[in-house]
């Protein structure tokens, strides 16, 4: 099968859940079929990204990303009328729109739509069945972040761009050939909206060769919690994490220690360091080695949406995790068995001390979260979905 795979970015190197998503997703896929791929990407890190993705594919196309849209007074009042969300604009180039127009007549077999905001692309890509990957319900992460924030005229516009996305997420998905979702919950959101496209659940996964249980015992009473810290749902959870459930954990477990591990903090997370026993690690080139040492980790998400590459990490690295009920959103996983699940910040200081406490509880976590990253989730299984959604694609046109 010949494809031609659009990429919001490039996918390397895959350090945040978007890009481990799209690099393994591309790096499995192409060792059965031939695969172009088409992204944006700044000129000055063109090289640096793009050299490792060459040996991967027949070819690669990088674009350099569009200039801000000018926004006037004029433009702004403008779109408040339009349909299309706003954000959408950040994305959009003529030159990009050109290149997939002729590419695509290129006797290729399907497109691969990477992201929701690449979908403005779908008519370029005209005659090539076109499958779409949801990384998430981006309708439904609006939503939830709306809720969060107080009453406001940031509120007000960011509840009209809200409604955009519910409109354009479910139109764009009809034009499409497939969709692929990473978990059922998002497949039963579109298939309750779009029941005529063929839709597939193509899970978030974890390359269970690299990420492994370390020999090592891990260090007592460490917590870990990872993810790119300038991102709004990471932001809130270590806020929350850190404002209402630590000071519960370090009056029941003084020697209780927190390392918050992930690129680009913000000022407002830099500033939890100041926390007694709360090291802000900030940016590192590889997550195992924090994780071997973490005798609990850490999911205390209260937005987002999708499903969570930084918990099927820890699941494969052995580690006994607490979560919230949107942390294990969308992984099928069984609470008590593959981990501990806590609302409240008072349930989760809770079981959290619980597991800081009980080692054997810990290892046994740890162990079957282990054996279901394994069966579930590893990228050589999940790769094969997506490669089944390529050909409904076909299969409908």
């Amino acid at each position: 099968m010949r494809i031609l795979f659009l990429a919001l970015e490039p996918p390397f190197p895959p350090n945040d859940g978007g890009r481990i998503r799209t690099y393994n997703i591309l790096k499995q896929v192409t060792r059965r079929h031939e695969v172009i791929l088409v992204t944006f990407a700044p000129p000055q890190q063109q090289a640096e990204r793009l050299e490792a993705l060459r040996p991967l594919c027949a070819g690669v196309f990088a674009l350099p990303l569009p200039r801000p849209p000018r926004r006037t007074l004029l433009h702004k009042a403008a779109g408040l009328f339009s349909r299309r969300p706003i954000s959408l604009a950040r994305y959009r180039s003529p030159e990009m729109a050109r290149l997939l127009h002729a590419l695509a007549r290129n006797h290729y077999d399907v497109a691969h739509i990477d992201q929701i905001y690449l979908a403005q692309y779908i008519h370029d890509l005209h005659p090539l069945p076109a499958v779409l990957t949801h990384h998430n319900v981006e309708a439904e992460i609006q939503q939830r972040q709306l809720q969060a924030r107080p009453p406001s005229l940031r509120r007000l516009l960011d509840t009209l761009e809200c409604r955009r996305w519910h409109f354009y997420e479910v139109a764009v998905s009809r034009r499409s050939a497939a969709l692929a979702c990473v978990s059922e919950r998002d497949a039963a959101y579109f298939r309750q909206r779009v029941p005529n496209v063929p839709i597939w659940v193509v899970p978030n996964g974890v390359d269970t060769q690299a990420y492994r249980p370390p020999e090592t015992e891990p260090e007592e009473d460490l917590l870990l919690y990872t993810g790119r810290m300038d991102y709004f749902p990471n932001v809130d959870a270590m806020d929350w994490f850190c404002r209402e459930i630590w000071p519960r954990i370090r009056q029941e477990v003084p020697s209780a220690r927190l390392q918050i591990v992930g690129r680009d903090p913000l000022p407002q997370v830099q500033s939890l360091g100041a926390q007694p026993g709360i090291e802000v690690v900030g940016t590192v080139a590889d997550t195992r080695p924090y994780l071997s040492r973490a005798a609990v980790y850490i999911a205390p998400l209260r937005l987002g949406g999708g499903t969570r590459l930084k918990v099927l990490e820890a699941m494969a690295m052995g580690r006994p995790i607490v979560s919230t009920p949107l942390g294990c959103e969308g992984l099928d996983l069984h609470p008590g068995e593959d981990l501990l699940v806590a609302e409240t910040a008072e349930e989760f200081a809770q079981v959290t001390v619980r597991l800081l406490r009980d080692f054997a509880l810990g290892r046994r976590l740890g162990m079957q979260a282990r054996r279901t990253a394994e069966t579930r989730f590893d990228w050589t299984q999940i790769a094969r979905e997506q490669e089944r959604a390529y050909q409904a694609a076909l299969d409908r046109q």
